[in-house]
């Protein structure tokens, strides 16, 4: 009997966790790209007009669209949604002098976090909705700073609502287009790496756009940089700083560890973002 009873909740543990992490598969996995196809569109905080607004949404604003419920669309937060933390969960981290507390005076443009699961609030204040969480040693950036919280660019994990009539889908066209983008620059990064004289343990100063590189077999690298002039560049450094700066234009420097790969490999030195 209790042999029965406790493979009973073994099973409901496992059926919990599988349904949870179906649920965290399901936020984290984008159906598609939309884009707002009306004026001032309110994003709200669940699937019903009356819940409460986060922020109005332009015509024209891109959306990653995660989940579809009936009418309506989950999106992933864009930048100008309100997101607030409590500033004694965060340390301020200087990204030029490496993962080091900034001094007092100092100004802070992005923290550490300092505890598991605090809270993403959409006002700086204990009450107010939740819009997302955040773990230990994650990095964010940080707008403004008042009374005691930070003011961030949303998070990965933060989500909200939007009926489904005001998003519409990327056109295949637009689709297309990325696609030739993107097989330009790998063109020209193979026909300009050779010529730059790209050499293990030379140095170099780029700017582009980080992206994730992807789940690929044995990869050497978690995230890449999209540079306009010299192609594509892996990135090995620090994993939650690129994770945080994903999509993000960017300004970096760092030492070739291998430039026979297909895309030569960078050691970080130093990291900034560029408005």
């Amino acid at each position: 009997m209790r042999k029965t009873c406790m493979l009973r909740i073994i099973i409901i543990q496992a059926a919990f966790l599988l349904l949870s992490a179906s649920i965290l598969l399901a936020e984290s996995t984008l159906l598609f790209r939309g884009e707002v196809n009306s004026d001032k569109i309110n994003l709200r905080q669940d699937s019903t007009v009356s819940a409460p607004i986060i922020c109005t949404l332009a015509k024209g604003t891109r959306v990653d669209v995660v989940l579809e419920s009936y009418d309506w669309y989950k999106i992933k937060l864009p930048k100008q949604a309100p997101s607030f933390l409590r500033k004694d969960l965060a340390e301020c981290i200087n990204y030029e002098s490496g993962d080091f507390p900034v001094a007092a005076h100092d100004a802070c443009d992005r923290a550490k976090i300092l505890k598991d699961n605090v809270n993403v609030r959409i006002a700086p204040s204990e009450s107010s909705y939740i819009v997302g969480r955040v773990n230990k040693d994650d990095v964010v950036n940080i707008l403004k700073v008042a009374q005691g919280w930070y003011k961030i660019e949303p998070v990965a994990n933060s989500f909200g609502w939007i009926h489904k009539r005001f998003i519409s889908k990327a056109t295949t066209e637009e689709k297309k287009i990325e696609i030739v983008k993107i097989q330009e620059i790998r063109q020209e990064a193979r026909k300009k790496a050779p010529a730059d004289g790209l050499r293990d343990n030379g140095s170099v100063n780029l700017t582009g756009i980080i992206r994730p590189y992807g789940k690929i077999f044995k990869r050497k690298a978690t995230h890449k940089l999209i540079t306009q002039d010299y192609g594509v560049f892996l990135l090995k450094g620090d994993k939650k700083i690129l994770n945080a700066l994903n999509y993000r234009k960017v300004r970096v420097s760092g030492n070739i560890i291998d430039s026979q790969s297909k895309y030569p490999i960078l050691e970080l030195i130093t990291l900034e973002t560029v408005n």
